[in-house]
C-alpha cells in the first residue's frame, strides 16, 4: 500500500472507475483531470504521467452535450447512453405512457415502489454513441455521480419537488443506481432538493455520511448559486474494505489498534443477517401489480372527478 497522503490518492486515481448520469459538459471528469495532473506534476512526473480514474459511462441525451463528451480530450467516457428513461423495461415504459395520456400525474407515491424493484423494472443496458449503436451494459463503479434534474426543486422553477414532471426520469435513475448496487454514489441538484428521498430509496443498503450545501461562491467564484450534494457510500463495502484504518492512519504517524468495525453498528455478519429479508429484491410488490395499475388508477380518478363535479353542483344549487 502507498505509504503517503500523495502517494495515496495517486494510487486511488490510478484504480478509481467511475460514470456519470445527466453527464452534461463533464465537469467530474475534467475535475478528476485536474487533480490528476496537478499530483503528477507535484510527485515529478510531469504531466505525461498523470494517472486518472476511467470513466466508464456517460448517460447525456442533450446533443451538444454529447458532442462535447466524446471530444474531451482526457476524460471522454468509454460508452455514451442517451436516454436516461431509456432504461426502463418495454412493459413498464408503457404502462407509465398510458398513465400519464390519460392524465395520471406520476408522483413520488406511484413511482417508489417501482425504483425498488431495480432490476426488476429495468435494461441495464443501451444502444452506445461511443459503439455506434452496440447495445452496451450499466458498468459496476467505484463511484456513481450524477447531476439529477432540478427544474422541479429550483426556487425558479415550479417548485413542484417529487410531485414534478422530472421525477419519472429521476425514479428510472434511482432503478438503475439500486439494481447496480454502486460502492458510492455522488447527487448534485438544487439545494432545496430533499435528503430523505434519498435515504427513502438507498437506505437499507447505502448510508448517506454526507450532506452539504455548496455554493460557487463560497469558492471564490462571483456567481451565486447553492446546490445541494450528498454521497452515498455502500454499507457492506465499508466494513468489507475498511475493516481496519491501519492502512490509513500512519500517515498521519499515529498507531491505531482497533478495527473501524468497532466504530459501526454492527459486523458485517450481522449486515448480511439483517439485510437479507429486505433486499429491494424480497420487497412484496411485484411488476405484475403496477403494470396493472393503470385502470384502477383511472378508475379512482374517475371517481374523485365525479365527487368534484357533484361538489361543485351542489354548491351551485347553494348559491
Amino acid at each position: 500500500m502507498p505509504t503517503g497522503a500523495l502517494e495515496y490518492l495517486d494510487h486511488a486515481l490510478k484504480e478509481w472507475d467511475y460514470s456519470t448520469s445527466f453527464s452534461g459538459l463533464d465537469a467530474p471528469g475534467t475535475s478528476m483531470s485536474v487533480h490528476a495532473v496537478t499530483l503528477s506534476v507535484r510527485m515529478g512526473r510531469g504531466v505525461a504521467g498523470m494517472r486518472e480514474p476511467k470513466h466508464k459511462l456517460a448517460v447525456e441525451n442533450f446533443k451538444p452535450s454529447q458532442a462535447e463528451l466524446k471530444a474531451h480530450p482526457t476524460a471522454r467516457p468509454a460508452c455514451m447512453h442517451s436516454d436516461q428513461r431509456g432504461y426502463w423495461k418495454p412493459a413498464v415504459a408503457k404502462t407509465l405512457a398510458e398513465l400519464k395520456s390519460s392524465g395520471v400525474q406520476l408522483t413520488k407515491s406511484i413511482l417508489m415502489p417501482l425504483i425498488l424493484q431495480g432490476r426488476n423494472a429495468v435494461n441495464l443496458s443501451q444502444p452506445c454513441l461511443i459503439h455506434k449503436g452496440q447495445s452496451c451494459p450499466v458498468p459496476r463503479v467505484r463511484i456513481h455521480i450524477a447531476g439529477i434534474e432540478c427544474k422541479d426543486w429550483s426556487p425558479r422553477g415550479p417548485k413542484t419537488g417529487s410531485d414534478g414532471q422530472t421525477f419519472e426520469t429521476f425514479s428510472c435513475w434511482a432503478a438503475v443506481q439500486t439494481a447496480m448496487r454502486h460502492k458510492a454514489i455522488l447527487v448534485e441538484c438544487s439545494h432545496k432538493y430533499q435528503a430523505r428521498i434519498l435515504n427513502d430509496i438507498f437506505g437499507i443498503e447505502m448510508a448517506l455520511t454526507f450532506i452539504q450545501n455548496l455554493c460557487a461562491s463560497h469558492l471564490g467564484n462571483l456567481g451565486v448559486r447553492p446546490r445541494f450534494w450528498g454521497l452515498l457510500l455502500s454499507r457492506l463495502e465499508i466494513v468489507a474494505v475498511w475493516s481496519s484504518l491501519n492502512n490509513v492512519v500512519p500517515m498521519f504517524y499515529r498507531t491505531w489498534r482497533g478495527s473501524i468495525t468497532a466504530l459501526l453498528i454492527a459486523t458485517q455478519e450481522e449486515l448480511d443477517a439483517e439485510l437479507a429479508p429486505t433486499l429491494f429484491y424480497c420487497i412484496p410488490w411485484d411488476i405484475e401489480s403496477f403494470l396493472n395499475t393503470s385502470q384502477s388508477v383511472n378508475s379512482q380518478q374517475q371517481q374523485n372527478n365525479n365527487k368534484d363535479n357533484n361538489d361543485n353542483s351542489d354548491q351551485d344549487e347553494q348559491f
